[in-house]
């Protein structure tokens, strides 16, 4: 038995050593015990532990000596030595007494255990690795077991490890819109991954997008055994393309409407001439024509009609924004006020209308014919979505755009805004209506024959011509709110003028220069001149214009020029004449604005103005208050 014990201790892989009692002197050592600590036996024998410094924790080492010389058996405990050269081993020591060549002596075994503490560490450092990223990794068998669930899961996704390990993932993380989960696991395992966006629901019942990447996890043999997740909280990113999809959809609209509005200014400008010479020819005969003659009705239907037409070239110039506006500071609480009583009698009796100020208004800087246009066209098209009994609130206010609590738009500059809203409990508009309700001619109310499909693209232009933006909320049978937002007016207020009372439409004996491009319109304005009891010197030229200036011998009270010609314009024509004829005044006539107006339609100031079409008696009278009655 002896030797058979020498064998195994000096045989044994493990590292083993006998110590005497109560000494504690290495007696024996076997050949792992030296590979291990590096000594060699005549360094060890005769020395103890302790001696050696072997022990990094001696003062452990020597409590577990005193157990084991009691008796007991002891097993498996966890102790680190120190090598001959320094370096540090962790093991697994047990220890019992035992006779051996007729003395009793303590044996010590050690099962290295340094590979398992560096895989272990390893681990540890993997796990603290997957723990600190924001990510949340997630482990799965390939039943969808949990087995692995990350400090980034816990935060996402709101449950603890220990309340999911073991557990399905589908009841914890599943994503909202697979409907076959099983189909889905099949995509991954037959190409070994997948990666997408999802929607995905916290413990709380909230839901957030989350970019996914899923891995198959393998054996040694490449069979697979489950699924590695990586998720990523992507819900802002989601935000910011979805707020740039909008603000994008808002500047394509505006910049849509903006190519709209080219084209109707120019229609309406072409049209304007058409008109001027349609209902000048026709105001002509009928001033010949005797009162009973029956032609003379037709011409007066003619005249109906153009001026019928002259209200939709007029929309049409308020939609692209060159209509011609004197614009003034505006109490807009104040205006709104003067305004009820028509609006009432324009709704009718069975729809209530209810007025809803806000105190301290803030003032705006606004043409108050065209607040005029505003609420006359909205409360129509409020009207027309309500059948039968039904109710229109008016209500002002101010607000700030641009702060996060209002949000940001493509087509408004951030400030302070006035807010003018027209809401009613009508039917309402679909998302396909709201699309287009600002384009000319569109129209939702085909009943009405009245409708031409402009009120409110007027109401559109409008708004944009002075600055601000309109706001529309609609849903089929619960109403609609529109709300003009109109830019606070911080200035001071030049538009205010003592009130002229409007002169006579009578002619007089002055000689005028009529300077107009289109031959048509020349020829009627000349004629209105005339029989009015003026000299007209007219030209379509602009530099025929100027010859016959510095060719007339006398004075030239008036020049009447149109604003775009050929060659050169209106205004430069007037700067020209008064180089020369610094006395006469000047009156300019266009189908829509030009160069004398600005960008936003705003009448310079020491300019006048006379749009077409324009009638005998408008002509008349505009030209005695530029020569004085």
């Amino acid at each position: 038995m002896q030797q058979l014990f020498d064998d195994v201790f000096h045989l044994s892989p493990s590292p083993m050593a006998l110590a005497g009692i109560p000494d504690g002197q290495l007696v024996d050592v076997n050949e792992a015990f030296l590979s291990v600590t590096g000594y060699t036996a005549d360094e060890v024998l005769g020395r103890t532990a302790s001696e050696l410094g072997l022990f990094t924790d001696p003062e452990r080492q020597a409590a577990l000596a005193r157990r084991v010389i009691s008796g007991e058996l002891v097993e498996h405990v966890e102790l680190q030595i120190r090598c001959k050269d320094g370096t540090l081993r962790d093991g697994l020591f047990s220890g019992k007494v035992i006779a051996s060549r007729g003395k009793h002596y303590r044996l010590s075994l050690m099962l290295d255990i340094a590979e398992r503490k560096a895989a272990e560490a390893q681990v540890l450092f993997q796990a603290q690795v997957l723990n600190s990223v924001s990510e949340a990794v997630v482990v799965t068998d390939l039943g969808g077991t949990i087995l692995y669930w990350g400090r980034g899961a816990e935060l996402m996704y709101g449950y603890k490890s220990e309340e999911v390990l073991g557990r399905p993932y589908r009841k914890y993380a599943g994503a909202v819109d697979v409907a076959d989960e099983e189909a889905f696991k099949r995509e991954i395992l037959d190409k070994g991954y997948w990666h997408g966006e999802n929607m995905q629901r916290k413990r709380d019942g909230s839901t957030f997008w989350s970019a996914v990447h899923i891995s198959v996890m393998r054996d040694a043999d490449g069979k697979p055994t489950g699924f590695i997740g990586m998720d990523h909280d992507i819900s802002e990113r989601k935000r910011d393309e979805q707020e740039k999809e909008r603000l994008q959809a808002q500047l394509l609209q505006a910049q849509k409407m903006e190519s709209i509005g080219r084209l109707a200014g120019g229609v309406a400008h072409d049209f304007n001439n058409l008109l001027m010479v349609i209902m000048g020819a026709a105001e002509l005969c009928i001033q010949s024509a005797p009162p009973d003659d029956v032609i003379r009705k037709d011409l007066e239907e003619i005249m109906s009609a153009g001026e019928r037409a002259a209200v939709l070239t007029r929309q049409l110039l308020a939609f692209a924004r060159k209509q011609v506006i004197s614009p003034k500071m505006l109490d807009v609480n104040s205006a709104v006020s003067g305004m009820l009583s028509l609006l009432r009698r324009l709704i009718g009796e069975s729809i209530e209308l209810s007025w809803q100020p806000e105190k301290g208004l803030w003032p705006v800087r606004l043409d108050p014919g065209q607040l005029d246009q505003i609420l006359a066209n909205l409360c129509i098209n409020a009207r027309d979505a309500i059948s039968g009994n039904g109710k229109i609130v008016i209500a002002t206010g101010n607000v700030v755009v641009g702060q996060s609590s209002y949000g940001v738009r493509a087509d408004a500059a951030p400030g302070d805004y006035v807010v003018l809203s027209v809401s009613d409990n009508g039917s309402g508009m679909n998302d396909e209506a709201l699309a287009y309700i600002f384009e000319p001619f569109y129209t939702t109310n085909f009943q009405s024959n009245k409708n031409s499909g402009l009120g409110l693209a007027t109401v559109y232009g409008i708004a944009r011509q002075n600055g601000g933006f309109i706001d529309v909320e609609s849903a089929p049978e619960q109403g609609t709110t529109f709300r003009i937002h109109l830019p606070r007016f911080t200035g001071q207020d030049s538009s205010q003028a003592p009130a002229i009372a409007a002169p006579r439409a009578s002619g007089g004996q002055e000689t005028l220069m009529l300077v107009e491009d289109d031959p048509s319109v020349c020829a009627t304005t000349r004629r209105f001149l005339e029989q009015l009891g003026y000299t007209v010197l007219a030209t379509c030229f602009p530099e025929e214009a100027l010859h016959l200036s510095q060719a007339h011998p006398g004075d030239i009270a008036l020049l009447i020029t149109d604003v775009v010609m050929p060659g050169m314009s209106g205004r430069e024509l007037s700067r020209r004449m008064a180089e020369c004829r610094p006395k006469t005044k000047c009156l300019f006539i266009s189908g829509y604005t030009a160069d004398i107006i600005s960008s936003q339609g705003v009448l310079e100031e020491g300019y006048s103005f006379l749009p077409k079409p324009f009638t005998r008696d408008s002509l008349a009278a505009k030209v005695r208050e530029l020569l004085g009655t």
